[in-house]
């Protein structure tokens, strides 16, 4: 489907879309909905036909499906997103033993381990579409079964993990789902399609009725795509359900799953603008300002419901680079349903963006991520600006090395600043509020609240020259500040802080060596008397009067002992944390979707 080359008001109603509006290249205007919210760009084709077996399950058959012409890995009820049945039910099954890969696959990544008995049966029906979801630490593979030894309980995957190294491998221990298993149906929600028979069997909820029930399943891969544009601006739209099927080999992506497709698509293209709009429903991410963009937005607008990541901007460094992007006033929520590791928003070897005045919650891995170098190599992100923005519900106990904001790479003039961020929980370490990681430099953080992250507040794995000023790391699970790599020049200043804790210990990690600095900072510990740390023997230790911390309540009641450690930006702080509280109590009633993951437990 193209649209013309000149500006265009779309009329109220729903529109299904099985492949995406290509934008011509020039195209130069607007594409508005005739009243906001009144047109949807839709990518799913309703289900109907439905007929009622004994136990109430519905049964129908698609032509499409059992002659090769339509796959789909995602269905929707009554706008609610539906999972497969998964014999592991509501937990996960934990691999019993490693197994060396098939010859092969060796050198190249892993593709088999030992299951518990019970846990994987070679009977299962149409067993090659059986998907095996294997957590590595901080990434999720989906991988199909390409056979099963009960003599030595070894699964063998067709395909094969991202990578040849520790990280990427199915050791003893590390927890996984069986997906799509026909002989696991029977949780209310639960659906299966058999694909050779063409037969999709759904297990209704409570209520739900096969007359009345709108029905979804995805089949366009994405809904517009746009290449060498400029000044186009879509305004009031919707777009929602895209396709994503699990390629016969599998998917095992090293790092936030940035590889799945995007809803809208767009590279090569100046100014162009989605003002708000609304993105639900997606296999992958939702939006992608790819390579050779600039001066491109997203303002005001709601993506939910996330296969993956939420807004990615730039590209791997053998791209054409994108710079200047902006993502404003954004809701994202409920990420990474198909693909955990995706995030909430991505910028990759990319300069001068900004990410201003957003809500992110409920991703599984990271809220926002910048940088795609790692160590102290050449890189092209730089200056970019992470502001004011409310990050937390991250991680969620399903993976592990994720931060509320987690950066790579030189990052020369970038700031983050005045964000808000909590609750980033780890599956197995690494639950970060701001997590400088590999080769992290040139940073300025400044004026951040982090609390109630399950390991630290702020932990620089290894990185030269940022700078930690006027900070509040507060009530953090293990520690409020780590450090890991101790090395010869200086990794950060770490000035005008508030650290208080109940819990643990106020630093962590390796404080090796001189290659940092640590100045007037204020330690308060809740509970005993405490005194300052090595590392800082002239810090001041005095109570921060916070009026309600463990309610996230951090205005300060009195400002004289901030001031004796010489900190004065206490006073300002109230200001960014009432603006803070009203963006997120108007975005906040946005209902999160039924979580895949989180909700599940080790069995």
């Amino acid at each position: 489907m193209k649209v013309p080359t000149s500006d265009v008001v779309v009329e109220a109603g729903r529109y299904r879309v099985e492949r995406p509006i290509t934008l011509e290249p020039g195209f130069h205007g607007q594409i508005t909905a005739e009243a906001p919210n009144k047109v949807t760009f839709d990518g799913a084709r309703r289900i109907t036909g439905w007929k009622v077996d004994q136990k109430g399950w519905w049964h129908t058959t698609l032509p499409e499906v059992a002659s090769g012409k339509w796959n789909f890995i995602q269905l929707w009820v009554n706008g609610e997103r539906r999972y497969r049945a998964r014999s592991t039910g509501d937990g996960y099954a934990t691999i019993a033993a490693a197994a060396p890969p098939t010859l092969d696959v060796t050198g190249k990544g892993y593709n088999r381990f030992v299951y518990a008995a019970g846990d994987i049966r070679p009977e299962w029906q149409n067993l090659g579409d059986v998907e095996i979801l294997a957590v590595h630490n901080w990434s999720m593979g989906r991988l199909r079964i390409a056979s099963v030894d009960p003599s030595t309980r070894t699964v063998t995957m067709a395909g094969h993990s991202a990578a040849n190294a520790d990280w990427s491998a199915f050791p003893k221990g590390n927890h996984f789902i069986v997906e799509n298993v026909k002989e696991a149906l029977g949780r209310p929600g639960d659906w299966y399609l058999d694909r050779p028979t063409g037969e999709l069997t759904y297990v209704p909820e409570r209520g739900e009725g096969p007359k009345d029930a709108d029905v979804e399943a995805p089949i366009a891969p994405g809904l517009v795509t746009g290449s060498g544009l400029s000044l186009t601006i879509l305004s009031g739209i919707r777009f929602e359900h895209t396709n994503w099927v699990t390629p016969p080999t599998g998917h095992d992506f090293p790092q936030a799953d940035i590889d799945t497709g995007a809803a809208l698509e767009f590279s090569n293209c100046a100014n162009v603008r989605l003002y708000g709009c609304a993105i639900s429903g997606t296999g992958g991410y939702g939006v992608r300002f790819g390579g050779g963009c600039s001066y491109c937005r997203i303002s005001g607008s709601t993506l939910r419901d996330l296969g993956a990541v939420g807004v990615m901007i730039g590209t791997t460094p053998s791209e054409a680079h994108t710079e200047k992007c902006v993502v404003a006033g954004c809701l994202l929520i409920s990420g990474g349903r198909l693909h955990p590791a995706g995030v909430g928003v991505w910028i990759g070897d990319s300069s001068d963006n900004a990410v201003t005045g957003c809500e992110i919650r409920d991703f599984y891995y990271t809220g926002i991520s910048v940088g795609w170098t790692w160590g102290y190599g050449a890189a092209r992100s730089g200056r970019n600006a992470i502001e004011s923005n409310i990050i937390y519900d991250i991680g969620q106990n399903v993976l592990s090395d994720m931060g509320g904001i987690y950066t790579l790479g030189d990052q020369t003039g970038t700031v983050l600043r005045g964000n808000r961020i909590h609750d980033v929980n780890c599956y197995a370490y690494g639950g970060w509020g701001i997590y400088p990681d590999e080769g992290s430099a040139n940073e300025l953080i400044e004026k951040n609240l982090v609390y109630r992250c399950s390991i630290a507040g702020f932990h620089q794995h290894y990185g030269k020259d940022n700078l930690v000023r006027n900070n509040i790391f507060a009530l953090n699970g293990e520690f409020e500040v780590m450090r890991t790599r101790a090395e010869n020049h200086r990794s950060f200043t770490f000035q005008h802080n508030v650290i208080a804790w109940k819990t643990g210990a106020p630093l962590g990690g390796n404080w090796s060596g001189t290659g940092f600095e640590m100045r007037n900072n204020l330690y308060w510990h809740y509970g005993s008397p405490t005194k300052a740390p090595a590392q800082e023997p002239d810090a001041v230790v005095a109570d921060p009067t916070f009026i309600d911390p463990f309610h996230g309540n951090f205005e300060p009641r009195e400002l004289a002992p901030a001031r004796t450690a010489g900190i004065y930006w206490l006073n300002d702080f109230r200001w960014e944390r009432v603006a803070l509280n009203k963006q997120s109590s108007v975005r906040s009633a946005a209902r999160a979707f039924p979580d895949p993951f989180a909700k599940t437990r080790q069995r």
